[in-house]
């Protein structure tokens, strides 16, 4: 292996109350040579205070105080990462949905391609994805491609890999605190580069209970992002 060949990557993990599966993806990841990561402590509970106490020697730990929302996590992580000598970040999920080697998969794709969103993209035609998901996934990647003009295998997916040069434009994005900021994330990238990368979803007993995402009022807040219609790819 390239020595430090994921130097200018960071692996960007934001977490609400995750269990000792965040230290399994950590522990794995850094034994494959990925060791750049930012943990986002996202207002954990105090039971929960010990996931990241352990991370600590390891990792980058940034805390929020409060519960703040994913799309606030992931910026408080651009922000720490936007004075580093970095080419982007790997954004990833704590609940055990991205195995380790579609991460490091996804951070190889983006080391090539620096200058595109690269995102991992799950095959939602496969068995054992949970309903729910799966129905609320193409719908979404149907509305996305009808109002942006852009078709994506996987508008939802919280696997991507962030160009640094991008980060300024997300820094911006007040008030897109939770889930929606990553369907915001794809409108305003519009028509540049993006490439995507076929990953593994792993869904526990086939359901998704790991998952923050609150179906109904997430769903309305992304929704009320993709028909205001503002796709900024369309307007360069």
């Amino acid at each position: 292996m390239e020595k430090n060949r994921y130097g200018r990557i960071y692996i960007t993990v934001p977490a609400l109350n995750p269990d000792d599966r965040l230290i399994s993806l950590c522990e794995s990841l850094l034994s494959m040579g990925v060791n750049n990561i930012c943990i986002v402590d996202d207002g954990s509970d105090s039971s929960h205070k010990g996931i990241f106490s352990k991370l600590e020697s390891c990792c980058t730990v940034i805390h929020h105080e409060t519960n703040k929302g994913k799309g606030a996590a992931l910026r408080s992580a651009m922000n720490y990462l936007k004075g580093k000598d970095v080419l982007g970040c790997v954004t990833a999920d704590c609940d055990g949905q991205h195995r380790p080697e579609d991460i490091k998969e996804v951070a190889d794709v983006f080391l090539k391609h620096p200058e595109s969103l690269v995102l991992g993209f799950r095959d939602f035609d496969k068995k054992r994805i949970p309903f729910k998901s799966l129905i609320g996934n193409k719908l979404t990647k149907s509305v996305f491609r009808k109002i942006c003009g852009i078709d994506l295998k996987d508008t939802q997916t919280g696997l991507r890999g962030i160009p640094k040069e991008f980060f300024s434009e997300l820094l911006q994005l007040e008030g897109y605190d939770r889930f929606e900021f990553e369907t915001k994330m794809l409108m305003m990238w519009g028509t540049r580069p993006i490439l995507e990368v076929p990953v593994k979803t792993v869904y526990e007993n086939g359901r998704n209970d790991g998952t923050h995402f609150r179906p109904f009022s997430d769903s309305i807040r992304i929704y009320r992002v993709l028909l205001s219609g503002q796709s900024y790819g369309k307007n360069k």
